[in-house]
């Protein structure tokens, strides 16, 4: 039986053989490719080569120890993979091989191994780590960290030396705590409750003594300063309802009744409460008292006078006319008078809405801006549709919206001219609608000379003071493009209408290049320079140690060699071919002949370099 055994293990051992060396020899035969060219699509990630067909691929895998499962059909033109520069919550999975962010970890490890050849990629989900990071545009206690790099305001160091990292490509981020001890003193001009302890050295009211400490010794440099409360307690000569509390100790009146007491040698039998009332009725004493005769400002204080008894107490006050307006539009056929309110006239009329009903309609002769709507049925104007209707019987055919602003000089503000009437107006609708709702008769008249800046999306306001105006109205956080149309000088007008705003502007130059300034950065208001020009000024020799292994160089020359007086964000275009390129940026010292980097950043998808600084002069970016 052993015997046997041993032979159907030799005869299995020399078949297992012949099977190998058949295999190998087969193996041998089968052609390998570097690549996917030519139609060699399947690919084995065992061996690292291309084949012809799967049977070629799997035999050469099986060899080396593969299994089906590592043979793939890799076809370049149909493997477009999803994926983005830049972290985010859609692309979150980073792949280090690559370097590139994915909406899933398949994708990332699929285009590692099919586009690259890597079969064990490194993937990290970068987003988990900084999925969201607090910050502000404003300094405040919370958000006391500043990253000049990103311009902004965060709650901790880490946040945003994330941010940075993250977001905006900055690896070794400038974060600076802008608060400290006493960044942000809390003072006033004039002293209050609130505002109790002056400072004799600052000349300013603070809420507490070490606020008022810390201005002067960190602002004003007085390690010493002479501190006291200017509040003490606040007293009046005339009883009133901001004085009621009278001291006979002191004969003055005091807002609180701790204050009357403090200052009556803290006897409380010397203080009583003064209450404010008059002998007329009016809408400022309102409030009657039958056990005193009297009217008062408040019910609180009637009632006190009352010996606290409702029933001495009523409300005596109705404002009433003989003639109706839009103050007095409530009309009373009871007393035949109109009123204020609706619950006057009901008052007045023994609380029966019968008897009360809403009198007054504004109406002109004339059509204006004011008084739009036109009423057929009485061939008048009114200021809103509601009156028009109103005077109309209800009936909608007697009522139409009869105004259009026109002009007849062309302006920023009346660019749409009509030649069916000759005139000009605000809007293309306004004008369309005067030409018989006729659009062939309406055209664009206004035109802007070169030169002269102008709001991209609203041509109505342009040159400085314009677009000032349109800054002044913009709301806190939204962004204003501002197209320069060859000037080269940003007015002053426009940068006190945004100084210490959270507004952002950006500056479009007529070579592309943008300046994007925010005004909170803004810390001078005169009128700058932001000429940019592509003009080589920097000495190769001065270049050269730097631009070794560089792909592409470009020299620029921002405004002038001096400080703007804000941040500004700069912002280039590169062919899109440069995206992903690792960007350093350098400014020139002509006097010293250095180069001093201001950042390392890296191109867009979209091929465009931003980095952000505060002085003019001459830039170097290279790419890398």
């Amino acid at each position: 039986m052993k015997k046997m055994n041993r032979i159907a293990a030799a005869a299995l051992s020399a078949l297992m053989a012949a099977s190998f060396a058949a295999t190998t020899a087969f193996a041998a035969d089968v052609p390998k490719y570097s690549s996917s060219e030519g139609g060699h699509y399947w690919y084995s990630r065992v061996t690292g080569y291309y084949y012809d067909s799967q049977d070629d691929a799997l035999s050469d895998t099986w060899d080396y120890g593969g299994t089906y499962n590592d043979v793939y059909y890799k076809d370049n033109a149909t493997r477009n993979y999803d994926y983005s520069y830049s972290v985010s919550s859609t692309y979150r999975y980073y792949c280090s091989e690559t370097g590139r962010y994915y909406k899933s970890q398949s994708d990332a490890d699929n285009d590692a191994l099919y586009n690259f050849g890597k079969t064990n990629p490194t993937i990290t989900d970068k987003w988990s780590e900084v999925s969201r990071v607090d910050y502000s545009t404003s300094l405040s206690s919370t958000y006391r960290y500043y990253c000049p790099q990103t311009g902004k305001y965060y709650k901790s160091q880490n946040d945003a030396s994330n941010d940075a990292l993250y977001n905006y490509s900055y690896s070794n981020p400038t974060i600076i705590d802008k608060w400290s001890e006493a960044s942000r003193v809390d003072y006033r001009t004039s002293v209050s409750s609130t505002y109790r302890y002056y400072c004799t050295q600052t000349g300013r009211y603070y809420k507490s003594q070490s606020d008022a400490s810390n201005d002067a010794l960190y602002n004003y440099n007085y390690s010493n300063p002479t501190i006291y409360d200017a509040y003490s307690i606040d007293s009046a000569s005339y009883g009133s309802p901001t004085y009621p509390w009278y001291s006979s100790y002191t004969r003055k009146y005091y807002k609180t009744q701790s204050d009357a007491i403090s200052d009556s040698n803290s006897n409380s039998s010397y203080v009583k409460y003064y209450l404010d009332y008059s002998s007329t009725v009016s809408s400022t004493y309102p409030w009657y008292s039958s056990y005193t005769k009297k009217y008062y400002r408040t019910q609180a204080d009637a009632m006190t006078d009352s010996n606290n008894n409702s029933s001495y107490v009523s409300y005596a006050y109705v404002d009433s006319s003989n003639s109706v307006s839009s103050t007095y539009p409530w009309y009373s056929s009871y007393t035949r008078k109109y009123y204020k309110t609706q619950s006057d006239a009901l008052a007045a009329s023994n609380n029966n809405y019968s008897y009360v009903s809403y009198a007054y309609v504004d109406s002109s002769n004339a059509v204006s801006s004011t008084y739009p709507w036109y009423s057929s049925y009485t061939r008048k104007y009114y200021k809103t549709q509601a009156d028009a209707l109103a005077a109309s019987n209800n009936n909608y055919s007697y009522v139409s919206y009869a105004y259009v602003d026109s002009s007849n000089t062309v302006s920023a503000t009346y660019p749409w001219y009509s030649s069916y009437t000759g005139k000009y107006y605000k809007s293309k609708s306004d004008a369309v609608s005067a030409s018989n709702n006729n659009s062939s008769y309406v055209k664009y008249a206004y035109t802007i000379s070169a030169g002269t800046p102008y709001i991209s999306n609203n041509k109505s306001y342009s040159g400085w003071s314009g677009i000032a105006d349109y800054l002044k109205k913009a709301s806190s956080g939204s962004t204003v493009t501002v197209n320069m149309n060859g000037a080269e000088i940003v007015g002053s007008e426009a940068l006190r209408a945004i100084d210490g705003r959270n507004i952002t502007v950006q500056f479009t130059l007529k070579n592309g290049i943008k300046w994007t300034v925010n005004g909170s950065s803004v810390n001078m208001t005169d009128s700058v320079s932001i000429s940019s020009e592509f003009r080589s000024v920097i000495p190769s020799k001065v270049m050269k140690p730097y631009t070794k292994k560089a792909v592409s160089k470009v020299q620029v020359v921002l405004g002038d060699d001096e400080p703007f007086g804000f941040t500004a964000k700069i912002t280039l275009k590169f062919n899109t071919s440069r995206a992903g390129r690792k960007a350093y940026v350098y400014r020139y010292n002509d006097e010293d002949n250095t180069l001093t980097k201001v950042v390392t950043t890296k191109i867009s998808s979209s091929g465009y370099c931003t980095f952000s600084t505060d002085e003019g002069g001459a830039y170097v970016i290279i790419l890398k």
